[in-house]
């Protein structure tokens, strides 16, 4: 009998602690996913570019909502073609603005890397941009170009913007330099990070 009541208060120790253990475990943030649209084009500098246009980087897809169609944003970790996508961003409220530093790579011989970082403002239409955002747009067969004074935008969906813990814009470069080969392009991108630190 006592060998019995001894396995019954276990058992019931047991039951009243499981719901704690549950329960004082943190939640798993969920990981940083994107969509990014790029190009690099030679546009006003011509020769001086030496590419005339490529697909920078391409990552999930924007959809078309007006076709049913959904947009397709890709985790951090996941696959994508023949490469892996690495996602991480920072969209962290500062003032009246926020402070965002943002990179998607993807990896294989048809990726790349784009680098976001600079203060964003809560509006910004095509007409008065964001000014002094540094992007990088790196390729192993291209190599690194970078601009300090990019602009952003968010025209291209009502619903584009900035909030804690994602942004969704367009960045426009148009004077992107690589310091090793003395070129000059124009590069753009439209972006979407989201389940970003804050």
């Amino acid at each position: 009998m006592k060998r019995l009541l001894s396995f019954a208060f276990a058992g019931v120790c047991a039951v009243a602690l499981a719901p704690l253990s549950t329960a004082c475990s943190d939640p798993v943030s969920p990981p940083p996913r994107v969509i990014m649209e790029s190009s690099v084009i030679s546009g006003s500098h011509g020769k001086e570019c030496q590419i005339s246009s490529v697909q920078w980087l391409t990552i999930g897809g924007f959809g078309n909502p007006a076709a049913g169609t959904p947009a397709r944003p890709v985790e951090d970790g996941q696959a994508e073609g023949a490469g892996t996508v690495k996602a991480t961003c920072k969209v962290v409220k500062s003032g009246s603005n926020y402070d965002v530093i943002a990179e998607a790579q993807l990896t294989g011989a048809e990726g790349g890397t784009i680098s976001i970082v600079g203060t964003f403002s809560e509006k910004a239409p095509a007409d008065q941009p964001v000014v002094n955002i540094r992007g990088v747009f790196q390729r192993g067969d291209f190599g690194k170009f970078e601009q300090k004074d990019c602009t952003v935008d968010y025209s291209i969906s009502p619903i584009a913007g900035v909030a804690p813990g994602r942004v969704w814009a367009k960045m426009k470069c148009p004077n992107l330099f690589r310091q090793d080969q003395n070129q000059t392009c124009e590069g753009e991108t439209t972006f979407r990070f989201e389940n970003c630190q804050q």
